[in-house]
């Protein structure tokens, strides 16, 4: 979630693509994978929650905790949903800081139902992570709002010419249908 787009925007940069549409693209996979990579945990028994009566039994480490996969399994899949719908009203640039807060945010709570030790008070390492996933998150959708004209024409110009990605255009174009001459 963190570094990942920071190492798509340099190939941004390098190919000279625009960013804003790119990230837009794949925010709605990036939801999807947080959702197969949670029921993954929840098949490999780690990444458990607390330790209670009414839980799930995990036979690897032999006690009954909650299943804290499965409800982020839950939020992330409510999320994929919500960017779905959001994408289509959505100014571009915008969705995938709208992810890191929703997701970040939803993360933030769902971290004191897992089984984790506590580093700071009743905060865990992801807590702070995650606080710094919204912080990271608002000041992005306050660029993206505010900047994507002067993003744009700064991700136009590739530092290597040679690695320009070469711009198509898909448009259909129209053929003329050719004239049929009959000999009479």
């Amino acid at each position: 979630l963190y570094f990942g787009p920071f190492i798509l925007f340099l190939w941004f940069y390098i190919a000279a693509v625009n960013p804003l549409k790119y990230m837009d693209l794949i925010t709605p996979a990036y939801a999807l994978a947080l959702i197969t990579v949670k029921l993954s945990c929840f098949c490999a028994g780690c990444c458990g929650g607390i330790q209670c009566s009414w839980g799930l039994y995990f036979p690897s480490k032999d006690v009954v905790m909650f299943p804290s996969q499965l409800l982020e399994s839950a939020l992330a899949l409510a999320i994929f949903i919500f960017l779905l719908f959001y994408k289509k009203k959505a100014k571009e640039g915008t969705l995938f800081p709208v992810f890191m807060i929703l997701y970040s945010g939803t993360r933030f709570f769902a971290e004191f139902l897992r089984g984790e030790e506590n580093v700071f008070w009743i905060l865990k390492t992801y807590h702070i992570l995650c606080i710094i996933g919204v912080v990271v998150g608002c000041i992005w959708l306050f660029i993206a709002y505010k900047f994507s004209d002067k993003i744009l024409e700064f991700y136009s110009k590739a530092p290597f010419p040679w690695v320009r990605v070469k711009k198509r255009d898909y448009r259909e174009k129209k053929k003329t249908p050719k004239k049929v001459v009959y000999n009479k």
